[in-house]
Formats: structure tokens, C-alpha cells, sequence
């Protein structure tokens, strides 16, 4: 009962971002909900595979993601069993082979998550070793624990993090900053954005819900902020094409 009353809901307006429209093709395979940008698929841009945070339902990363969608790189929202992404890496991999079949993958992905979400996609990664097309990983308000990565040449990351975030440990925060490959990573601080507006959901303080700080700015603002900055980050792994 009190892991029921700590999920938080995805906001009304998320679920317009379910929409298709001329820009972006949205559909559901599975436990994967693709946003595809419409036209010519771009094989000189990565795709985005994304997982949910803690008891978060997945629809409050779409419009967000659907934007990354509208700059150009396909995105695969993963929907997890409870809401628990630990319980489900194996369907990371099957959005992997949804995205191929797509023909989507255009030249590799980028696996990110937010929170806890971030942290099973570092599992991943380190688990499987070696994961055909992967170009690096997202963190929004995560972390990893993967000392080995320091070294790594082959793993790009962005850890987009906010000023007013309450919820992340900020100990286990500045050792996965240690953890992060040398010259390979993008540590980006939103002011005044917190742990909960990362998705447009309810808030919830529940008593498996550590309690978030207050945001000194609005939602639309943060989300603006996470999506220009993935946006940028993707845009640096694309394939140059030769005009660049």
C-alpha cells in the first residue's frame, strides 16, 4: 500500500504527446513507445532509448522526449513492470531490436534514464559489455557506481542535474562524477530545477518517496532546458555529414 501511494502520475497534458502528427510518428510495440521523426529516415543521427525513474509512469518523459523527436533523433520510451526499472532491463534489449526493425537506430543510440532509471541503464551497460550501436548514456538526476569507467574512449555521457533537486544522494552523486570517463563527459547544472519536474508528473511525498525541494522554476522552463541540452549532447555523437 505505501509503495501504491509513493507512484507518481503522469500530468494530464503528458498524454497529448501520444498524438501523431506531421512531425512525429508516435507508436506503441510491446513495452516500447517509439516517437519517430517523420520523412526519410537520417542514418547520420543517433536514437535515444530512455528509461522511466522509480514508481514514475512513463508517460511523463513524453513530451519531452517527443521534442527530442521534432530535432531529428528517434526516441524509445521503455515502460517497466511496477514501474520498477531493475525489474526490467530485458526490455532494453527488445527496444533495441524494435528500433533495428524500425530501421530507426540511424548511426547507433544513446541509453539514458532518470533517477533510478539511470542507474539500471549503467547497469546495462556494464552488464552486457559490449552493445552493438551504443554511443553512450543520458543521466537525468542519476548516477552510476561504474569505477571502471574512467578509462572508457568508447562511452559518451551528459549528467544533466538540478540546483533544487532533493532526492538524489549527493555523496553517491559526486562518486559517480569521479566514475565518469575523462574527457568524455557533459556535467550540465539546471538552476533552480529539481528531481521531480525531469518528467511532467505529480509530485508525490510518500513514505518510499524521498521528499524534493521546491523548483525556483516552472516546468515548461526545466523541460526546455532538458531537452535543449540532450538535444546538444546527441547532436555531438551524430555521423558529421560533409558540409560539416
Amino acid at each position: 500500500i505505501h509503495l501504491y501511494r509513493s507512484r507518481k502520475d503522469a500530468l494530464p497534458r503528458a498524454k497529448e504527446a501520444y498524438i501523431s502528427d506531421e512531425k512525429v510518428h508516435v507508436l506503441t510495440k510491446k513495452n516500447v513507445t517509439l516517437f519517430l521523426s517523420k520523412g526519410e529516415v537520417n542514418p547520420k543521427k543517433v536514437a535515444l532509448i530512455f528509461l522511466p525513474g522509480a514508481l514514475t509512469e512513463s508517460t511523463s518523459y513524453a513530451p519531452a522526449l517527443r521534442r527530442i523527436a521534432l530535432a531529428g533523433h528517434n526516441v524509445a520510451l521503455v515502460s517497466m513492470p511496477l514501474r520498477m526499472a531493475p525489474l526490467g532491463q530485458n526490455r532494453v534489449m527488445e527496444a533495441i531490436d524494435i528500433l533495428d526493425n524500425e530501421k530507426s537506430t540511424g548511426a547507433g543510440f544513446v541509453l539514458g534514464g532518470h533517477s533510478l532509471g539511470g542507474v539500471v541503464a549503467s547497469d546495462i551497460i556494464e552488464s552486457q559489455k559490449s552493445i552493438r550501436g551504443l554511443k553512450g548514456i543520458v543521466f537525468w538526476a542519476s548516477r552510476t557506481n561504474k569505477k571502471k569507467w574512467r578509462n572508457r574512449k568508447d562511452l559518451k555521457v551528459l549528467s544533466l542535474l538540478g540546483t533544487n533537486d532533493g532526492v538524489i544522494n549527493s555523496k553517491l552523486l559526486e562518486e559517480s562524477l569521479k566514475c565518469m570517463p575523462l574527457g568524455m563527459t557533459t556535467i550540465v547544472q539546471i538552476k533552480g530545477g529539481n528531481h521531480t519536474q525531469f518528467g511532467c508528473s505529480y509530485r508525490v511525498d510518500g513514505p518510499f518517496s524521498m521528499k524534493d525541494k521546491d523548483p525556483e522554476i516552472s516546468l515548461e522552463e526545466q523541460e526546455d532546458r532538458i531537452v535543449r541540452e540532450t538535444v546538444s549532447f546527441l547532436r555531438k555523437i551524430d555521423i558529421p555529414s560533409p558540409m560539416q
